[in-house]
């Protein structure tokens, strides 16, 4: 991402942002389309299942028992979930919950002197679909994953760019 881009005046819609001075706290809902997508395959895969479980085998019912389970979580982590970027005093504090997803870590903190560069990189996955990260170097050249599955560049960009002022990373 280019780091030429300036900083919004204000976040993108469904970030919200506190600001006291001293620290500030950027933190966005899980919630979208695909939340609601989620929603309607898991009520009609578990009305299926609880129809059809008396006539599925032991193996049928684990499976497509397992695949509940998994539709109804996403479902609840899309309902539930959130980011919550919290930036002061020179320390970066990232948090994802309050349900665990596998991909993420629930939680990062790191000395804002040990970052050097901050940047975003785009993600295509197998079907088309895009995404956005938000990398940083450290100060021995290593990338640290700050915020993954971001859909947009916007958001990557107001990222990197208020996280860059509020800890003075200079490019």
């Amino acid at each position: 991402m280019s780091s030429e881009t300036q900083l919004p005046l204000k976040p993108p819609k469904d970030f919200r942002l506190e600001d006291d001075g001293q620290r500030a706290t950027l933190t966005w809902r899980w919630y979208s389309t695909d939340t609601v997508a989620l929603m309607i395959v898991s009520v009609f895969w578990t009305a299926f299942l609880l129809e059809k479980h008396s006539r599925l085998s032991q193996v049928e019912l684990f499976f497509f028992g397992s695949v509940a389970v998994a539709f109804i979580y996403a479902t609840m982590m899309g309902l539930l979930n959130s980011t919550r970027v919290e930036v002061g005093n020179g320390e970066l504090r990232i948090q994802h919950g309050p349900l665990p997803f596998w991909r993420m870590t629930r939680s990062l903190t790191v000395s804002g002197s040990s970052l050097t560069q901050l940047f975003g990189e785009e993600f295509r996955n197998g079907k088309g679909g895009i995404s956005y990260t938000l990398l940083a170097l450290d100060t021995r050249g290593r990338k640290v994953k700050l915020v993954s599955r971001l859909e947009n560049k916007e958001k990557v960009l107001y990222l990197e760019r208020f996280l860059e002022h509020r800890l003075g990373i200079r490019e």
